[in-house]
């Protein structure tokens, strides 16, 4: 279903008391943004148990009960968990994840309030909830007869809200402080892959997790934990977010130390060398992997792939008798979610940063969908190698050292490729020993740390470690 108006969860209590106390309420909402908890809150404020039953765990018998002979008739008894006597909150989750016939049970519960003989007690409220057909979760479609039964709310993820309640329940503060830095990593589109995205609950996970390693966890197992809960571009900013944070003890007693120095003027001399490099720890830079991936979330948009039957999809095989629609990325999402590359082979790059510089634009790429980007080697003379996947280039390289580095001709050769479009931007990734560059478009450089450019780079220039 599409929102025409959404809501944060702030709103939720005061919706659900004005409607779901007189009529069934429907919460649509992506994964991981907090729907189940919202309902149990509620339900918590008005003195009432909230009995959860999920759609997808639940066949018709479930809800409408076994038969019993009584007096020679047949009564169907309802379960145990419905069947109450005092007012309670009955909260249907994934109700439309549940298959039509259980779809079909909730009617006269829905409408009615009733199942079979058993009405529900007066006082007693029903609220479901489901992801959304978008959002690549189990969703089947509402028959119009239920969706004309409830009123609809949707839900969206507020960054506001959410940390409020953060810090209303100890929430450790690496996430929320990273959070209050960058609301926009709270929640993530779901990708149309099997990965990890970015959602409040995801950040909950990470937060559990930090709180149970305690000030042991090392980086590798922070990076394990953090790419096993967010998205990937989130998960590098993350933890390059914790590299300097657990640096800021040290900073901090620099800071004072230096404080105390200016006070007193009676304590000695500092180099002014050291002084400035104190100065300088006041304001630490982000990690490159980090600057990268804002780069690619500001300038790279995501590719929509299409679905078709015409192509069959991966998991055809595993059920030859149910059609399977596949996906592909259209000509013109290629064209559009697209960038270049003009990659340095000409021998002085070191191996072990080009891997590295190489990895992470394969990451963030395949983040966002990227299906190909358009790539050009160099040295003396460009060498256009088209669009390749991503996760290809690194393959594709072939250092030729043949004898100079010259990187305007294959920028040159972007600008006059009718096929590379004119709003994509160009990463260059060389050593700094290059000719003079003019870029036309939007872009930026890789370089190695220490390492300088031959001229006043107008675009941002990400130091590879």
């Amino acid at each position: 279903m599409q929102a025409a108006v959404t809501v944060t969860p702030a709103r939720i209590p005061e919706l659900l008391l004005g409607l779901a106390t007189v009529r069934p309420v429907f919460l649509w909402g992506a994964p991981g943004i907090g729907k189940s908890s919202l309902v149990r809150k509620f339900a918590d404020s008005l003195g009432l148990d909230c009995v959860s039953l999920i759609g997808t765990q639940l066949a018709p018998e479930d809800l409408i009960g076994v038969p019993q002979i009584r007096d020679g008739r047949s009564v169907f008894c309802p379960p145990e968990a419905i069947a109450r006597d005092e007012a309670y909150c009955l909260f249907l989750d994934e109700l439309n994840a549940a298959t039509p016939d259980v779809q079909k049970a909730f009617y006269s519960l829905i409408l009615d309030r009733r199942i079979g003989t058993y009405e529900l007690p007066e006082g007693s409220i029903v609220i479901g909830a489901g992801n959304r057909a978008t959002d690549n979760a189990l969703a089947r479609p509402m028959a119009s007869a239920l969706v004309n039964r409830l009123a609809h709310v949707h839900l969206e993820a507020s960054a506001t809200d959410w940390l409020v309640w953060a810090g209303e329940h100890g929430i450790h503060s690496w996430v929320t402080d990273y959070l209050t830095d960058r609301p926009d990593h709270l929640w993530a589109k779901p990708p149309k892959t099997e990965e990890p995205f970015s959602t409040p609950r995801s950040w909950h996970m990470l937060s559990d997790a930090l709180h149970s390693f305690g000030p042991a966890l090392d980086d590798a197992t922070l990076k394990t934990v953090a790419h096993g809960t967010l998205t990937p571009a989130h998960a590098v900013s993350f933890c390059g977010y914790v590299k300097i944070v657990r640096h800021e003890f040290y900073r901090r007693g620099l800071q004072r130390g230096l404080d105390l120095h200016e006070r007193d003027q009676g304590r000695g001399l500092l180099p002014a060398g050291l002084i400035e490099e104190i100065r300088a720890l006041a304001q630490p830079p982000l990690p490159w992997d980090a600057l990268l991936a804002r780069w690619f979330d500001e300038f790279v948009p995501r590719a929509e792939p299409v679905r078709t039957f015409a192509r069959p999809a991966r998991r055809q095989a595993a059920t030859p008798d149910i059609p399977r629609a596949g996906r592909y990325f259209p000509p013109e999402e290629v064209a559009r979610c697209t960038f270049g590359v003009v990659l340095d082979t000409s021998g002085s790059m070191s191996r072990t940063l080009l891997g590295k510089a190489l990895g992470a634009i394969a990451s963030y790429a395949e983040a966002r969908d990227v299906p190909a980007a358009r790539v050009v080697f160099c040295d003396a003379t460009p060498y256009d190698a088209g669009y390749l996947p991503p996760t290809e280039i690194a393959g594709r390289v072939r250092v030729r050292g043949r004898g100079g580095t010259v990187l305007q001709p294959g920028l040159d050769l972007l600008e006059r490729a009718d096929d590379f479009p004119r709003a994509a931007p160009v990463l260059v990734i060389t050593d700094g020993m290059c000719d003079v560059l003019r870029v036309r478009r939007e872009h930026a450089y890789l370089i190695p740390a220490g390492a300088s450019l031959p001229f006043v780079a107008r675009g941002p220039v990400f130091r590879v470690r």
